[in-house]
C-alpha cells in the first residue's frame, strides 16, 4: 500500500521499504520490512475473486517462503533472506479442504522454492492430507539431497505426482562454481526413488555458466 500511495501522490520512493528504483545514474534501493516469521498471520486468501476457478486444471497455492541455500544465480534466496518458511500444517489443510470443497479444485501446485527442506514437516503434511482424506494431487520443488526414500513414498502416497528438482548441472567444478553444492553420485539414484513411487520427475539444467577463467578465444574465421 505504501508503494500504491506514493505513486499515486507522485511522492519520492525512497522511504517505500522493500523496492529499486533509479534515481537519475543511481540505482537506489530501500530497506526491506522485517520478515514475516508466522506465516499463519497471513489470512487466507479470497479466491472468489477469480471467477472461474473451478474451470482451472490446477491451482497453485502459496505454503511457504525461502530457501536457506545460496545458489549464486537465484534471486529468490536474497528476496526471502534465505529464511525457510512453512504455513503450518493445519492452515494448509484448512486451504486445501476449502478449494477442494467449494470449487472442486483437485490438483494444486505447492508453491515453495524448496519444500523439504525441513523433512519433518512435509511429513508431517503429507500424512495430514491421507488421515484428513483429501483426493488430491499436487507437485512441488525439491533438491535432490533434500529427499530420502521414506519421504518420497510418504509424499506420493499423499497425492504427490509430479516433482521438479533444481540440479542445474552434471559437472562437479560448475557445482562448487555456483554454490550450488549437490553430491551428483546421488543424483540417479534419487531420481530413481521418486520414479518408483509413481512421481514424475522434471530436473533443470542450466546451460552456458562460466567464470573469468573459462574464457576461450574467439575462433579465427
Amino acid at each position: 500500500m505504501s508503494l500504491v500511495s506514493a505513486l499515486s501522490a507522485r511522492r519520492s520512493l525512497a522511504d517505500v521499504p522493500g523496492v529499486a528504483f533509479r534515481d537519475g545514474n543511481s540505482v537506489i534501493r530501500t530497506p526491506c520490512l522485517p520478515l514475516l516469521r508466522n506465516l499463519d498471520e497471513l489470512p487466507l486468501p479470497d479466491y472468489a475473486f477469480y471467477p472461474h476457478l473451478g474451470s482451472l486444471q490446477e491451482l497453485p497455492v502459496e505454503v511457504g517462503r525461502g530457501c536457506p541455500f545460496q545458489c549464486t544465480f537465484c534471486s529468490t534466496n536474497d528476496f526471502w533472506s534465505r529464511s525457510y518458511r512453512l504455513r503450518s500444517t493445519s492452515n494448509q489443510i484448512a486451504l486445501l479442504r476449502k478449494l477442494n470443497a467449494e470449487y472442486g479444485t483437485r490438483r494444486f501446485v505447492f508453491e515453495h522454492d524448496n519444500l523439504t527442506v525441513s523433512r519433518e514437516k512435509v511429513l508431517e503434511l503429507s500424512r495430514a492430507i491421507r488421515q484428513e482424506g483429501l483426493d488430491i494431487r499436487w507437485r512441488c520443488s525439491n533438491r535432490i539431497d533434500c529427499l530420502d526414500e521414506e519421504l518420497v513414498e510418504e509424499m506420493a502416497a499423499s497425492g504427490c505426482d509430479r516433482v521438479y528438482l533444481g540440479i542445474e548441472s552434471g559437472s562437479p567444478r560448475i557445482q562448487k562454481l555456483i554454490k550450488k553444492g549437490l553430491d551428483l553420485s546421488h543424483a540417479v539414484e534419487t531420481v530413481q526413488q521418486i520414479s518408483k513411487a509413481g512421481i514424475r520427475v522434471t530436473a533443470n539444467f542450466i546451460i552456458g555458466f562460466s567464470s573469468g577463467n573459462d574464457a576461450r578465444p574467439a575462433p579465427d574465421h
